[in-house]
């Protein structure tokens, strides 16, 4: 990618992150990315299409997905681990596209949101693996997943964003915590041990 795309990129990243969509203008970014706005919109056509490519070149999950599929074969524990690893680096790399979908509700209202769509991604791929792996209904491996990834997303959020625990707790800790009792739950049930 050209250099002067990238200082457009990050600027935006950091001024939207900071301040929210709304309040920052194309001129400030321009000026942060030492550019001046008619080459920001010979890059970026708009504002709005800024602030997605910012989400299209930041929030590439590609080498999420990579990895799991490498590691299905794995035991279970292994490979959930992996993934909401994986998946809770994922996020922390990417705390500000967070905090701009944080600040952004109003902007975004309606359309849909770039964590939505990788959300309802990972549901759909934990769902299929834990449906193979446990035998169990779509129904129940929907529940599992998404209990799975709000587990994820709560940790991410409490430990990194809103800073909620003095002191702070471990994150992988927590993770590896969130899995473990969901997979001996799954194993238990998967060999008869609850109906």
């Amino acid at each position: 990618m050209p250099s002067t795309t990238m200082s457009i990129l990050n600027a935006a990243k950091d001024l939207f992150a900071q301040k929210g969509f709304s309040n920052i203008s194309t001129k400030q970014i321009a000026n942060k990315a030492g550019v001046n706005e008619v080459t920001l919109f010979r890059h970026f056509k708009t504002k709005a299409g800024l602030y997605e490519a910012v989400f299209e070149h930041f929030g590439s999950t590609s080498g999420l997905y990579t990895s799991f599929e490498k590691n299905c074969n794995d035991p279970p524990e292994e490979v959930l681990l992996s993934f909401g690893m994986s998946l809770h680096d994922f996020f922390c790399r990417n705390e500000p596209l967070v905090r701009m979908e944080i600040k952004e509700q109003s902007f975004l209202k309606g359309k849909p949101l770039p964590v939505i769509n990788i959300a309802n991604r990972n549901k759909q791929i934990i769902a299929e693996y834990l449906c193979r792996t446990y035998v169990i209904s779509e129904e129940d491996a929907i529940s599992h997943a998404v209990t799975f990834l709000c587990s994820l997303w709560g940790i991410f959020l409490a430990n990194h964003v809103f800073q909620a625990f003095s002191p702070m707790p471990d994150s992988s800790g927590c993770v590896e915590e969130a899995i473990k009792s969901m997979t001996d739950h799954l194993t238990k049930r998967h060999s008869g041990g609850l109906q």
